[in-house]
């Protein structure tokens, strides 16, 4: 078998693998599906850094977006208790695809912790198959597509292994009874992204969903974490996302560190540029249809008046 047909053979059990796992979660988990359907398609025509690539963000969508995280995760953690990984190269497969599609299809010049570490997970994954941090021609390529192939496959077997232990468990409703537990407190990115649309939409405003999503979710998820299992999960995570969106409108009061420096001629970098700024929100928070003109001549007033702990700048 040359290694076309071996990394065809796999994808097909992968595909077949992939459609078991969803029809067993669906008759255990409350009618839902692990996966589901993605439209990013999983080809392996032309050269094998052009496959690799696809075969990536096929993955990576599969594992990280279409497919639930927390069960995902959840089955993983219950490798150790079913035997099903005993080298520990299958549950760190999950993450190196997650790794591996940052380092291929994002930019991580800056390095930090973070980029260094993706960076040296990745680069030590080549090394194991062609003895260099990247691959350098189509055949190091070639020998990466079939080994990163062969894992995806391996995994998702353990993964369909690991359902089908649960379900012959004496402690499967206990297993069961968690797993909805936890899956209850997850959303998607697609999740958040659309509850966050739903928001904006009641709201009347626009602003960057996706943006506003890496920068808030971890925190959502804390509150999330917390809330007792008999909360309306999707519920409580539109209040969040009201409530962030109500305190970002906020922080756009029409004002800037420049217009205080401007404005009274107090010197960059002086702590009292803080306080007026810190003044000058609380203004806004009343009336936020005031002008930039209208807070700095009420911060004006208020400074001749006495009515601040702020010295007047002269």
């Amino acid at each position: 078998m040359n290694s076309s047909e071996e990394v065809l053979k796999a994808s097909q059990k992968i595909y077949a693998c992939k459609q078991e796992i969803d029809s067993r979660v669906s008759q255990i988990i409350e009618g839902d599906q692990l996966f589901g359907s993605i439209s990013i398609q999983f080809t392996l025509e032309g050269m094998s850094e052009c496959c690799f690539q696809r075969v990536i963000s096929w993955l990576y969508t599969l594992y990280w977006e279409a497919g639930k995280k927390s069960d995902i995760k959840f089955l993983v953690e219950l490798f150790d208790t079913f035997d099903l990984d005993s080298s520990k190269n299958l549950s760190t497969h999950f993450y190196l695809v997650q790794s591996l599609r940052t380092l291929l299809q994002h930019n991580i010049a800056n390095k930090d912790d973070h980029n260094s570490g993706v960076q040296k997970k990745c680069s030590e994954w080549f090394e194991s198959i062609s003895g260099t941090s990247k691959p350098e021609n189509d055949y190091d390529w070639e020998k990466s597509l079939i080994k990163l192939v062969d894992e995806a496959q391996r995994f998702l077997e353990a993964i369909l292994k690991c359902i089908q232990s649960i379900e012959r468990d004496e402690s499967k409703d206990e297993i069961i009874k968690q797993w909805n537990m936890r899956r209850k407190r997850y959303f998607s990115p697609w999740d958040y992204d659309n509850l966050i649309r739903e928001v904006m939409g009641d709201l009347g405003v626009t602003k960057d969903v996706v943006r506003l999503r890496n920068r808030y979710q971890s925190k959502w998820n804390e509150v999330l974490k917390n809330s007792s299992i008999n909360s309306d999960f999707r519920f409580e995570l539109k209040k969040l996302i009201l409530n962030t969106l109500l305190d970002e409108q906020e922080m756009l009061m029409p004002l800037i560190p420049d217009d205080i420096i401007s404005e009274f001629g107090i010197a960059a970098g002086s702590p009292e540029i803080y306080k007026l700024l810190k003044k000058a929100k609380n203004i806004y928070r009343i009336d936020s249809e005031l002008t930039k003109e209208q807070i700095l001549a009420r911060l004006r007033a208020d400074l001749r008046t006495g009515n601040n702990s702020v010295k007047s700048p002269t």
